[in-house]
């Protein structure tokens, strides 16, 4: 079963090039403009990540994260944001299960490495649930 990832941005652009980033790769990739919609998914669909931005329209991102961590609390996060701020990273990280905070625009091999990290982390802890 393939890995797989949803994606909330509400930038057209950050959502394409991220999906692009796992074109060749073996995940399942799904994208969402925004956190309302990424949690009706979240709670109909079985992901194994969620990459979001933190500053989107309606929702943002450090609530989508509270919400996620309600709903689904071991659904690994990972952020990709233009906010350098301390502050913000330090609540993004508090809100949820955070796992990566990147900045935009993410170097492309550093993404696909952590995404490949979480991959074998979440592989491991389903053969020892078995």
């Amino acid at each position: 079963m393939k890995f797989k990832i949803l994606v909330i941005d509400d930038d057209k652009y950050s959502r394409q090039f991220i999906k692009t980033i796992f074109y060749k790769s073996s995940y399942d990739v799904t994208t969402e403009k925004d956190v309302k919609t990424s949690v009706k998914r979240i709670i109909k669909e079985d992901f194994d990540l969620v990459i979001t931005d933190l500053h989107m329209d309606g929702i943002d991102g450090i609530k989508g994260i509270n919400i996620i961590k309600e709903i689904k609390p071991s659904l690994p996060v990972i952020v990709v944001t233009a906010d350098e701020d301390v502050e913000t990273e330090r609540k993004a990280r508090k809100a949820g299960s955070v796992v990566a905070y990147f900045l935009k625009p993410v170097e492309k091999q550093r993404l696909l490495f952590m995404v490949s990290s979480i991959e074998d982390i979440e592989n491991r802890k389903k053969v020892l649930v078995r």
